[in-house]
Parts: structure tokens; C-alpha cells; sequence
């Protein structure tokens, strides 16, 4: 029993069925797919379930949906909305144009690998299904029934990071225009070079883990920049640059 309020719950030998148990559980037709986080330098690892059911909707469903729990490395769901943080969320009936908001969070200091991969998966939709994760700081697409998907953090929480998909991302103009958009060197001990190939860049701004802004840079309409790091505390930083096409973060060493 999960308990919606707070209050004494009897359970009683009168309450027992004896014969014909069979309407404690209706039917239900489901896919789930369960996705884990590792981290092997430090033996770490998470892992949170998405289901798909006939009776379950898109808000909070009390008795399928649960909050994540505060590990010491986590991976999660979100609502459509990017609100609320779930270990284990039900969603609707499947159908490949879902799309699935997910966090990360980490309390180990120091910048480490991660990998996200499919730990398991049930259900004759999902299984037909091809899973992509898409990286929404960096970029990056992975289809998981290939393989997993690699990342660098440090201590650091991460709402709304990743985009669970069924289907394959079509990139539009705009986004490849954003794809092209390099950094280096980087890890950097001076000067950044920004290159945006396929769209002039507007403005860079410098943010610290917290999201507190270090650097703000105005550009002349320009396709290539350079960033002074020199006087910066070495550390990870996120550069994020807006185009004419939009913006894109990138994640920066200084070292």
C-alpha cells in the first residue's frame, strides 16, 4: 500500500478473499522501458522506469507515477511540462510521437564519465520502437538500441537535460546550423575559438556550474570569435552561443 495522506490503515482477516480472486488486478496492456545511468570509476548507478498503459494520462497518476528517490547519482523523468522529478512515471498508451522530458543529477564532485543506456525493455510497442536520447545541452542524438550514450559531469543538477524520443529527430535547417557551431580547443588554457559556420553569432555568454553569468561578449555579426580565458579559475564552464538561427551551450575545461 502507498498511502496519499496521512492517517492509520487496518487490514483484517475478514478483509481476505478466499475463493475467486481474480478482479484485485484488471488488465492491462502496457510497454515500459527502463533506462540506467552508470558511472564505473565509482561503481554508480540509477536506473528509473517509463510505462506506457491504457489507463494511465500525461499528469501525475497516483499508484503508477513516483518521485525519484535522493541518490547519489540520478537519472529521471519529467512531466510534459519539465515539472516534477519521477523515478517511475506511466504515461498514456504508446505511440512513437511521445516525447519524454528527463533530469540527471550527480553528487560526486569531480568530472566523471556517464553512460546512459536501455536496461530493459518490455512490451510489444516499445520493443518495435527505435529509443533516441537527445542531449539538449550539447546536442547530441544517440539512438540507444545501437548503443549507449557517454557524458562528462561534475557535481552538478541538470532539469530537463535529456529528451527521451521513438522516433528519429529530423534536424531542420536551424539545427544543423547549430550542429555545425564548434569550440576549440577545448579543454583551453588561453583562447577559445568560437565557429559557426552556417550562422553569424549575436552574442556569447560565459555561465559558471550555477548558471551565474561570468562573461557576456556582444558580436558584430561575425562566424568566428575569440574568447580571452586566460584570467578564468580553472574549472567547467558553459558557453552559451546565440546565433541568428538560435542558440547552443557547450561545455568548457579550463584548465
Amino acid at each position: 500500500i502507498k498511502a496519499t495522506a496521512s492517517g492509520v490503515a487496518f487490514f483484517e482477516n475478514s478483509m481476505r478473499r478466499l475463493s475467486g480472486n481474480n478482479t484485485l488486478r484488471n488488465p492491462v496492456d502496457k510497454d515500459r522501458i527502463w533506462l540506467t545511468v552508470r558511472n564505473n570509476q565509482y561503481e554508480m548507478q540509477n536506473t528509473t522506469l517509463v510505462g506506457f498503459t491504457n489507463v494511465s494520462t500525461q499528469g501525475f497518476d497516483n499508484g503508477y507515477d513516483s518521485r525519484r528517490l535522493a541518490t547519489v547519482v540520478s537519472l529521471y523523468s519529467h512531466l510534459p511540462s519539465g515539472d516534477m522529478e519521477l523515478g517511475i512515471q506511466a504515461r498514456e498508451s504508446f505511440n512513437e510521437d511521445i516525447e519524454i522530458p528527463m533530469g540527471f543529477s550527480t553528487l560526486i564532485d569531480a568530472d566523471t564519465e556517464y553512460k546512459i543506456s536501455i536496461a530493459d525493455i518490455q512490451g510489444a510497442n516499445v520493443e518495435q520502437a527505435e529509443v533516441y536520447l537527445v542531449d539538449t545541452l550539447t546536442g547530441m542524438v544517440t539512438n540507444l538500441n545501437e548503443g549507449s550514450y557517454s557524458f562528462t559531469s561534475g557535481k552538478a543538477t541538470y532539469n530537463n537535460r535529456f529528451i527521451l524520443l521513438f522516433r528519429n529527430p529530423e534536424l531542420s535547417v536551424q539545427d544543423y546550423a547549430l550542429a555545425n557551431v564548434m569550440v576549440y580547443p577545448n579543454p583551453t588554457s588561453g583562447e577559445l575559438i568560437v565557429n559557426s559556420p552556417d550562422a553569424s553569432i549575436v552574442t556569447l555568454r560565459l555561465l559558471d556550474l550555477l548558471g551565474r553569468e561570468i562573461n557576456k561578449q556582444d558580436v558584430t555579426q561575425s562566424n568566428r570569435v575569440s574568447l580571452n580565458m586566460r584570467s578564468l579559475d580553472n574549472a567547467v564552464y558553459f558557453l552559451e552561443i546565440t546565433t541568428e538561427k538560435g542558440k547552443v551551450i557547450k561545455r568548457i575545461v579550463k584548465e
